[in-house]
């Protein structure tokens, strides 16, 4: 999130299992929430965009280990989040394959340059076959 404007914004970076990036999605947002319900927000559309897509198998990466605990046991207190658990569940039951895994958040330098980007945005962008040289 951006302290002064009050904006945050995730990044979403498809790759290969090379990881060379295949796909990238980001978006800004007007609001100020919990750290997992962005997370969350960004998985599910992580998802959504990947099933427009038509890929058949995806691997979600997550820096927020909470999250994906909750994910991979199903279960949440909170209710909002919970609702976003259960669109994540059910939109990955779409896909043939599908893995959600914990990933340490200085080895997910994409999608944190990705998201800090995206505070500055007004709506969704997709690069799809040029990608910006700063994703590296």
């Amino acid at each position: 999130m951006h302290k002064e404007s009050r904006r945050l914004g995730f990044g979403v970076v498809g790759t290969n299992l090379c990881r060379r990036i295949q796909k990238v999605w980001a978006e800004g947002m007007d609001r100020t929430t919990d750290p997992s319900l962005i997370e969350a927000e960004a998985i599910k559309s992580a998802l959504i965009n990947a099933r427009l897509v038509g890929w058949s198998k995806v691997a979600i990466l997550s820096s927020n280990k909470s999250l994906i605990q909750k994910i991979q046991n199903r279960n949440s207190v909170d209710i909002t989040l919970a609702t976003l658990l259960d669109d994540i569940i059910t939109l990955s039951n779409s896909f043939a394959w599908r893995s959600f895994s914990w990933i340490p958040s200085n080895c997910n330098h994409r999608a944190k340059i990705l998201a800090s980007f995206a505070v500055r945005l007004v709506s969704k962008i997709m690069w799809e076959t040029c990608f910006p040289s700063w994703l590296g």
